[in-house]
């Protein structure tokens, strides 16, 4: 007695590359969000590190009027400054930094305080 496997062979073949095709479109699909999450991450810290410059230039005591945008790596950065005296002493420096992303504004706020540079102890 021989037995004929060829249809049930044929469905395994079938089976295992339907569930193959799954798999590799679950793998596209976490590419391409890791591939986003990437470049959001990577225009954060642009965003920081034009930032933390300026706050670095400040605290250096350099006479400087930070540019109202600046443009890295291809990204355009809008810069908008606010001081604020606290008192005689203290100075409050605050920087936004906004940029668009997939028609979506991104914003990270920044703020320091620092003895007033024209202040003489």
């Amino acid at each position: 007695m021989k037995q004929n496997n060829t249809g049930f062979i044929l469905l395994e073949v079938l089976t295992a590359l339907v569930i193959l095709t799954l798999g590799i479109l679950v793998i596209i699909r976490s590419l391409s969000v890791v591939i986003k999450s990437n470049r959001l991450i990577q225009n954060h810290t642009l965003a920081v590190i034009i930032s933390d410059n300026i706050f670095n230039r400040i605290e250096a005591k350099e006479k400087i009027i930070p540019p109202e945008k600046v443009s890295l790596l291809g990204k355009n950065f809008n810069i908008e400054q606010d001081i604020t005296a606290i008192n005689d002493l203290f100075k409050k420096y605050s920087l936004k930094t906004t940029w668009e992303e997939a028609g979506k504004n991104n914003t990270i706020n920044f703020s320091t305080t620092i003895i007033d540079p024209e202040h003489r102890l």
